[in-house]
């Protein structure tokens, strides 16, 4: 698969608009942000969240784009109070095929969740949330088998995520899984990412980790030659 350079990718924000007004009334501000060097809009309420949306999306494009993946679609990411269906309500973000649209709550709501990964939420986690959201954006438009399984489509946003997420954060969370691993590609499959997701990526990342050849193995699944809904 080529690959598509994008320019030096920068954390920085390019601000489009800023709409604070409905029918004349000021209303809570909300931000139409390009994060610079991508064609990833980001829409919030908050300045800080944008921010970190787009040091997460920048995250992703790099992980993804050193393996093969065109990193140049335009999509949206929205930062809301609250997810819109079909995403479930309990989930942290989520990606929307059919509006090329990745959601993601605001900070304030998950960090009144407590904890993510079992970790104390903090910005680097909330990135890490961002990352996996805009993986999902960028993976749906690379695929090239028709309706990828789910595992299949967890395993790249996980394995995005995690080789993304700082190494203090991503130790502790290896360390509670340090004698768990799939033994092999038939254990990636549907029914163990619905027992446990969280378990599923990281053993996900763990698994993609010790491939002689990631890029190929992504290959493989964009491609439809590998996790393929193998379901036991």
């Amino acid at each position: 698969m080529p690959r598509i350079a994008i320019g030096t990718l920068s954390a920085g924000l390019t601000i489009a608009l800023l709409s604070c007004f409905l029918a004349g009334t000021p209303q809570a501000e909300a931000l139409d942000l390009r994060c610079n060097d991508s064609n990833v809009m980001v829409h919030a309420p908050d300045p800080a969240d944008a921010k970190s949306v787009c040091d997460g999306a920048v995250d992703a494009i790099r992980f993804l784009r050193a393996r093969g993946f065109r990193t140049n679609q335009i999509f949206d990411v929205r930062v809301v109070d609250a997810l819109p269906s079909p995403i479930d309500p309990a989930a942290y973000g989520g990606y929307v095929q059919n509006e090329r649209r990745a959601y993601l709550l605001v900070y304030s709501k998950i960090a009144a969740r407590g904890t993510v990964f079992g970790l104390p939420f903090d910005r680097a986690l909330y990135r890490s949330l961002a990352t996996h959201e805009v993986a999902h954006a960028i993976a749906a438009l690379n695929f090239r088998a028709a309706n990828p399984p789910i595992e299949a489509v967890e395993y790249i946003a996980y394995a995005t995520m995690f080789a993304a997420l700082p190494g203090k954060h991503r130790n502790a969370v290896l360390e509670r899984f340090k004698s768990d691993e799939f033994a092999n590609e038939l254990h990636i499959n549907r029914s163990v990412y619905l027992l446990d997701p969280f378990r599923f990526g990281v053993l996900a990342y763990k698994h993609f980790m010790k491939l002689r050849d990631g890029t190929h193995f992504l290959e493989l699944i964009l491609t439809g030659r590998a996790l393929q809904d193998f379901t036991y």
